[in-house]
């Protein structure tokens, strides 16, 4: 929960003092962790006190000590120069259409600015009163602004002060204008609706007394049309909903903040509420319903990483949210925001149950659930090929030299392809198939292409057959010695001398290809091993195996002394392990999982790297590319890139903090006998267009 910018900068300064994978890990989690935070626009300093977006969302404007900058909402670029022209602090901000920004503050000021030239449109508007909370009435003729215990309304565009003041027994905290032009304030515990045309009032309310303070710090009606919804929260941390015409409260509110509530801000279409204070979070609300049920008494989302606490909050267009707070911190959101690590393969279409890369990584070959085999360029990243190959899925993949290995799902078919023209017929391997026609669920090839083995699927009432052949010649070698019961798994080692399967009841046996006999009896883990295997997967140098079980665990285990390495498996996982991956060197384990995520970790130090790439749809498969740091995934939607190019992270990292470590920060958390260079040094360049197109 702590400031996310300065996080992020300590993992880059890490990962360039010693690069190693807690370093790289540390920025992988954030980054992670960060979906929804766009970017930290630089600029202020000190407290912000304000911020609003323009009625078209095209422009939002942030304010604070004595300075209003104006930024452009799609891209977070900062439209300079800043407006200047109060005296003191400025408290409250009010867009009365793209064009027109009002401002008020402690100077005692009214200022109209024009958002295109940067100029005001006229003097200041000498007011003699410390304002605050300024807001247009929704048609645009009044401007409302809080001073003490009254609320003051002035002519717009004469600003001619009108005589009614909207008074208070106590200090007026906030107002919110309605759709219709009804105007609610809040008064210590009591919200107070009035005629602001008439400056009489309509009617007041008050918060349940439960024994807790409870002044209200913030009110916001919702945009709907015709809804009477009105928020309000404050002191104790608890959002409300009211019925703004009969007073009523709209269900028990649920889920607190941990300290008071600053501020509130409903996106555009009303079904999203946003909270937000001292606690250093905000939390969106399903208000869809517009009211508190069991259904939404939680927060759907909670943005972290501000670090600081949140004085203003307001929505754009398009799922955008902007927060300024503490020391200076403006924090630009996008609540919508793709995937910053993943793309979809343009031009694949449906589930794909299995993946292989090309020796360079150039081309990547995908099998579809509807038979469909895919040739898809990762240059172009455009489709090159697409074959029917099977009667139903393509179960597993395998690519030997310039040849391309399939196995039918549901056919039981083993077909040799030219990996260079999917046009051509393919060979078929030499009694792939009998009368039986059993489906093929595991397909393992040895790292030096000689060898593949296929087992049967067990969910199609197999025994457990796996076959081995050469590849070369497609010639059959024969069968394993002995069936594998609810067979599961398979995996190859480099040399094409072990085979390893797995099964349901959880055992792992190691067999001689060239006898077909098991060797030594099956590896135990601890007491649990009934769990059943759901992959297997041999490192490169073939000293480790890798096992993924039913209850998310991933073990590892050495292949010279058979046991599992420091006895405690990879954990992490939230859902079902349907797949293992090595790294090229063998320094890295990829898993995906069910529950759309592919977890990594470090070999050596057996930690895990991020919290966890979440894709979409459930991830049946991963492959990591031969040569750079990414990593593919076919899901039951489609075929998905993960770009985890550290560069690229690195570039990520400093686009959302736009800025380098403060000497004071330097001198708090570095060590001061060493020497070290910026992290960030095009830190000041806040266009954030190309923000996250890693692939």
């Amino acid at each position: 929960e702590g400031p996310r910018d300065i996080a992020l900068l300590l993992a880059l300064q890490a990962e360039r003092t010693y690069d190693t994978a807690e370093a790289r890990s540390s920025l992988l989690g954030l980054l992670e962790e960060s979906q929804s935070l766009q970017a930290f626009l630089p600029g202020h300093k000190g407290l912000v006190t304000a911020v609003a977006y323009s009625p078209d969302g095209s422009t939002f404007a942030t304010a604070g000590r004595d300075k209003i900058f104006l930024w452009e909402a799609a891209t977070g670029k900062r439209l300079d120069p800043p407006l200047v022209g109060h005296s003191g602090r400025i408290l409250g901000l009010a867009f009365k259409d793209r064009s027109t920004l009002a401002s008020c503050g402690d100077d005692q000021t009214i200022q109209i600015w024009q958002v295109g030239s940067h100029q005001r449109l006229q003097a200041p508007q000498k007011v003699d009163l410390k304002l605050s909370n300024l807001a247009f009435s929704p048609d645009g003729s009044l401007l409302a602004a809080i001073s003490g215990k009254s609320i003051y309304l002035w002519d717009y565009p004469s600003l001619r002060l009108r005589d009614k003041t909207l008074s208070h027994a106590s200090w007026v905290s906030s107002l919110a204008f309605r759709r219709d032009g009804v105007l609610a304030s809040s008064s210590g515990d009591t919200i107070t609706l009035w005629n602001p045309a008439l400056g009489t009032k309509i009617s007041s309310f008050s918060a349940p007394r439960d024994g807790k303070a409870h002044q209200i710090l913030a009110l916001a009606f919702s945009p709907r049309a015709g809804s009477q919804v009105l928020a309000s929260a404050g002191e104790d941390g608890t959002v409300r909903l009211w019925n703004s015409t009969t007073g009523e409260p709209l269900g028990e509110p649920g889920e607190a903040h941990g300290d008071m509530v600053t501020s509130l801000a409903f996106s555009q279409d009303g079904r999203r509420l946003a909270s937000a204070g001292r606690d250093h979070v905000i939390h969106l609300w399903d208000v869809e319903k517009e009211q508190w049920d069991s259904s939404n008494r939680h927060p759907v989302q909670t943005l972290l990483g501000q670090g600081r606490a949140i004085w203003a909050l307001a929505f754009g267009a398009d799922g955008h949210l902007v927060s300024g707070g503490d020391e200076g911190a403006v924090v630009l959101w996008n609540l919508a925001a793709p995937s910053r690590f993943i793309a979809k393969a343009r031009g694949v279409t449906g589930e794909i149950d299995s993946v292989v890369f090309s020796p360079n990584g150039q081309t990547l070959f995908a099998g579809g659930k509807d038979g469909t085999l895919w040739e898809w360029d990762t240059v172009s990243q455009q489709v090159r090929e697409k074959a029917p190959a099977h009667t139903g899925r393509i179960a597993a993949l395998a690519l030997q030299r310039q040849s391309l290995i399939s196995a039918g799902g549901e056919d039981g078919r083993i077909l040799l392809w030219d990996s260079t023209d999917l046009r051509k017929a393919p060979q078929q391997f030499e009694r792939s198939t009998d009368s039986n026609a059993i489906p093929i669920g595991s397909l393992a090839l040895s790292s030096d292409k000689r060898i593949v083995a296929a087992g049967d699927d067990a969910s199609n009432g197999s025994d457990g057959r796996v076959r081995l052949w050469r590849t070369d010649t497609r010639q059959f070698l024969g069968e394993l010695a002995h069936r594998i019961p609810g067979l599961g798994a398979l995996a190859l080692d480099p040399h094409g001398k072990l085979l390893a399967t797995g099964n349901l009841r959880g055992e792992i046996q190691l067999w001689d290809v060239q006898s077909r006999r098991p060797v030594g009896k099956p590896l135990k883990g601890d007491d649990l091993n009934i769990l059943n295997i759901t992959s297997l997967a041999f490192n490169p140098k073939g000293d480790i195996l890798a096992s993924s079980r039913g209850d998310n665990t991933v073990w590892l285990w050495s292949m010279k002394s058979r046991q599992p390495l420091l006895g405690s498996p990879l954990t992490g996982a939230k859902g079902y392990v349907t797949n293992l991956s090595f790294s090229p060197e063998g320094d890295r384990i990829a898993a995906s999982s069910l529950d759309g995520t592919v977890l990594l970790w470090d070999v050596k130090s057996r930690s895990a790297i991020g919290t966890g790439l979440k894709g979409e749809g459930s991830l049946l498969n991963v492959a990591f590319h031969p040569e750079d740091d990414s990593l593919v995934s076919g899901t039951d939607q489609s075929l998905l890139l993960f770009d985890l190019h550290y560069a690229i992270l690195q570039a990520m990292a400093c686009k959302i903090v736009q800025r380098d470590l403060t000497e004071a920060e330097r001198g708090r958390f570095l060590h001061r006998d060493l020497f070290y260079g910026k992290v960030c040094p095009d830190g000041d360049k806040n266009d954030l267009t190309d923000l996250g197109k890693g692939l």
